[in-house]
């Protein structure tokens, strides 16, 4: 990363973690207090101050110089050249340019001292900044840089060493910038060798330093971070006092840190359990209460609650303290939520869901009241009452789309027990009310899963429910627009239809929404589409969606400064819809305004501060600002909370990969593992890190266990099974599926992949056909089944049958899928229908580059798809797919 980028992450780590320029406020410090009768328990060495740590260290007397002369010309020219390499990123020639100088003057520590920085974090660089000290041990800087850099490799001892040495030289006592900077990192590696004393010496000391403004010289990015972010150095200072007994400092210390940050959760939590140690009971609940509605009623705020009550024996209190809190403040979701927590644990379930659905009912964005009541479904178990929820959600706010989704995400995932199917939603009986919000739902999840032609059945069917669903007629256009059978004019008209029968039903805001979306598709209309939607908003269009498409559009444009201003207004009516937050931070980012992406995501974690894109993006900026211990913190913090979550699981691999501590990350995985089996993307993740270091066997042990949890469950076993062939196991990935076959034999998936599978490889092709028979008949429109059947038709040689399924599966298909076109192309290929088979292989190669390549047979299918049409452009014959039986099989069709 360049300086100026660096620069830019730095300042918005700083301002989303809450920096500020105020000096901190005061505390006492360990050495002007005596140690309570608590501290008999500690053990010896970690009340030792540091001058009492064996050995003392003491800094050592210049070695003698050969010569007094000064350093030569040459060595000075290379010095100049080496300081300019380094400068443009040349860094061996730098290294090349310095020990030629060395070479030429062994006595000048600042040759060594150059020398050792251009090595960077090589060993080299050790050897280099100690031949400076041997010429210059009273140098703050060089004791400095070898302390930093054997922390780095976790060598504490050599450490504490030099930053001892480091707090004895002249500097120390006469630069208030560079004496800070010591204390912290002495602090630190004191604290890690388990001298704790000593470390809260070295805190308080700095804190004193903090105090009052230190003024920097030039990029101490350490001690700007400490100016800015005191609450660290005092959060440490009261861990400490804890450790020691002395809660009433711990108390003070945390206030300060809490003071200074209020949006760091953990500070504040640790404040809350710190005044129950020290005896203050009623401002522990004080500061309880506080945090949840501060944090949004998030589950680490409700946990803290209910732990501070709990450990003075009043938990039983709660309900009714958060009941008088509710009827004073009705208005606020996070003593709302509180409540429903407390009434869900003190197994009142009904009472807490009845309470959050009403609330949902009678606010304008319910969503988040809707999730609660979702994780009580999910905590039971519960999927057909999660699904009706749902549905039943978005037929009461059709505007509330975006911040359902991630629910029926969590219904669609592989690896959940239970996992939604469509059969279950098809027949869920719903009021008249939620009919036309359960075909669209029904729509959704058939798109997902390659049925195009259920999916746009439902939203027809779903488009002649009176009066108009607004997410039905969105989707609609969509459908229009997606087409591959009709032409521009076509999705127009049928586009201006739709708005028109909004219209007559009254729905003139819905109406000019639909006309901006089609606009908004047709090239060079992009200003008529913005005010169309411009003019739905001002007919009382309140849908999130149709301002953020409307910025978008606007932007389009060139008129950035609109657009945001649309994005605001959109973050100003719905705080928790983060579309906006992540359109306004990426634009800001990316024109390299950092003060207003910081702005954005600040307010963003304000109004959500459980939410795990913010969360995960924070973690990512502090980690890319150097703040890996933060970045650390706030992720494990969310692991904990969320362990399957294929999202954090994903951000964690990064971040352990670019510390390179990924062994410490499985470590993680595996503790998680033992923790909680069904953990299945916990696991997934594990065994890819293992594939991935050539580690078969902990791999394959991994799986096992995982297979073995999985018995029974059809639908998990589908899942572990491709696990298996992504890492190579096809035997065992193909045995799997037999067995799910065999558990239940209308599992269409599994009948659909084991028979393609089979069919592939020219084996088993008579009960391949019978498999993929199954799929078919259980859903007649899915694409994918489709070009099984017609696949496995394709290689018994039964041509013209393999044709009328592949009609089938591209027919209907908005998308159709390269590779089910390049079977259509081989097949008309062998029934002497070359042009049309060149037709459907130029459709497939247009195809894959419209999707993203992440498939291994769309990776090979590019290559071969030219290479047919090449053979094609010679004359010569097509080598089109093989067949596995030969043409009699034909004849006895």
């Amino acid at each position: 990363m360049s300086r100026v980028g660096a620069a830019i992450m730095g300042a918005i780590v700083c301002a989303v973690c809450g920096c500020a320029s105020h000096p901190a406020a005061s505390v006492p410090g360990p050495a002007t207090r005596e140690y309570p009768a608590t501290t008999q328990a500690l053990d010896e060495k970690s009340l030792l101050t540091l001058d009492k740590i064996a050995p003392v260290p003491t800094l050592s007397k210049p070695k003698p110089h050969s010569t007094t002369a000064p350093t030569p010309l040459d060595a000075l020219e290379d010095f100049a050249k080496a300081r300019a390499a380094l400068a443009s990123g040349q860094r061996q020639v730098a290294i090349n340019l310095l020990e030629k100088a060395v070479a030429i003057d062994p006595d000048s520590p600042e040759l060594y001292q150059e020398l050792g920085i251009a090595y960077g974090s090589q060993d080299k660089a050790v050897w280099a900044f100690e031949k400076a000290i041997e010429l210059d041990p009273d140098n703050l800087d060089l004791h400095e840089r070898l302390g930093r850099h054997f922390l780095i490799k976790n060598k504490l001892d050599e450490s504490l060493l030099h930053f001892r040495l480091a707090a004895q030289t002249a500097e120390y006592t006469e630069d208030e910038e560079s004496s800070a900077v010591i204390d912290f990192f002495l602090a630190r590696v004191l604290q890690r060798k388990g001298y704790d004393r000593a470390a809260l010496d070295s805190y308080a000391r700095l804190a004193k330093r903090l105090e009052r403004p230190i003024p920097l010289r030039g990029g101490n990015t350490e001690l700007l971070t400490l100016q800015s972010q005191p609450e660290l150095t005092y959060a440490q200072m009261a861990e400490l006092y804890e450790k020691f007994g002395q809660y009433a400092d711990a108390v003070k210390a945390y206030e300060v840190a809490a003071n200074r940050a209020p949006e760091n959760f953990e500070i504040q939590a640790r404040l809350a359990r710190a005044l129950v140690e020290a005896g203050r009971g009623a401002d522990a609940q004080t500061q309880a209460v506080a945090l949840v509605t501060r944090f949004k009623a998030s589950n680490e705020s409700l946990k803290v609650l209910r732990e501070i009550y709990k450990v003075q024996g009043r938990e039983g209190e709660v309900v009714a303290a958060l009941s008088k809190l509710n009827k004073e403040k009705p208005g606020d979701r996070s003593i709302l939520f509180a409540l429903a927590d407390a009434l869900k644990n003190a197994n009142r379930a009904s009472e807490a869901e009845a309470l959050l659905l009403e609330a949902a009912k009678k606010s304008f964005d319910g969503s988040d009241m809707v999730r609660r009541v979702f994780d009580m479904y999910e905590e039971r178990g519960d999927t057909e009452g999660a699904v009706r929820l749902l549905v039943n959600a978005l037929a009461d706010n059709p505007d509330s789309l975006r911040q359902l989704s991630p629910m029926w995400a969590d219904l669609l995932k592989p690896s959940r027990r239970q996992q939604l199917r469509l059969p279950l939603l098809q027949k869920l009986k719903v009021e008249p009310r939620a009919e036309a919000s359960r075909l669209f739902w029904v729509s959704r999840v058939a798109d997902l899963w390659d049925r195009d032609a259920l999916a746009r059945s439902a939203l027809e069917q779903g488009g002649q429910i009176k009066p108009a669903f607004a997410p039905i007629y969105r989707a609609l256009v969509g459908d229009y627009w997606s087409r591959p059978d009709w032409d521009d004019a076509q999705k127009a008209a049928a586009s201006d239809l739709l708005a028109k029968t909004a219209r007559d039903q009254g729905n003139a805001a819905l109406a000019a929404e639909l006309e901006g979306l089609s606009l908004l598709r047709q090239n060079g209309k992009a200003a008529e589409a913005a005010a169309r939607l411009d003019e739905s908003i001002k007919l009382g269009n309140k849908a999130p969606d149709v301002m953020l498409t409307q910025a978008r559009a606007v932007r389009a444009q060139g008129n950035s400064a609109r657009a945001e201003n649309l994005l605001w207004r959109v973050i100003s009516d719905n705080p928790t819809y983060e579309d906006a937050y992540t359109d306004l931070f990426r634009e800001y980012f990316n024109d390299g305004q950092a003060a207003r992406a910081i702005n954005v995501l600040g307010k963003w974690l304000a109004a959500d501060p459980g939410n795990v894109h913010a969360r995960v993006l924070r973690a990512r900026l502090m980690q890319s600002a150097g703040r890996n211990e933060s970045a650390e913190s706030e992720l494990l913090s969310l692991f904990k909370d969320q362990p399957d979550s294929a999202e954090i699981l994903s951000a964690m691999y990064d971040f352990f990969v670019d510390a390179r501590r990924v062994d410490e990350f499985i470590g993680r995985l595996e503790e998680q593992r033992k923790l909680n089996p069904g953990n299945r993307e916990a696991a997934e993740q594990l065994v890819m890190i293992y594939n991935e270091q050539k580690r078969l066997p902990e791999a394959l042990r991994v799986l096992e266990a995982s297979r073995k949890a999985v018995a029974g469950d059809a639908d998990l076993m589908y899942y572990i099974a491709h696990v298996y062939g992504r890492i190579g196991q096809k035997q065992t990935e193909e045995q799997m599926l037999e067995e799910v076959v065999k558990l239940d034999p209308r599992h269409a998936p599994a009948s659909n992949d084991l028979g393609y599978t089979w069919a592939d490889e020219g084996r088993n092709m008579a009960r391949a056909e019978e498999l993929v028979r199954v799929a078919v008949e259980t859903e007649p429109d899915n694409q994918s089944f489709l070009d099984s059947m017609g696949w496995v038709l394709y290689k018994r040689s039964k041509f013209a049958d393999a044709r009328v399924f592949f009609e089938r599966a591209i027919g209907p298909a908005t998308r159709p899928d390269p590779v089910v076109l390049d079977h259509m192309g081989d097949v008309l290929y062998r029934l002497s229908q070359v042009e049309g088979a060149v037709k459907q292989w130029k459709r497939a190669l247009q195809r894959l580059d419209e999707v993203p390549v992440t498939r291994e047979d769309l990776k090979k299918l590019r290559l071969l798809l030219m290479q047919k049409l090449r053979q094609r452009d010679q004359g010569q014959p097509v080598e089109v797919a093989p067949v596995a039986e030969t043409a009699p099989a034909q004849a006895k069709n």
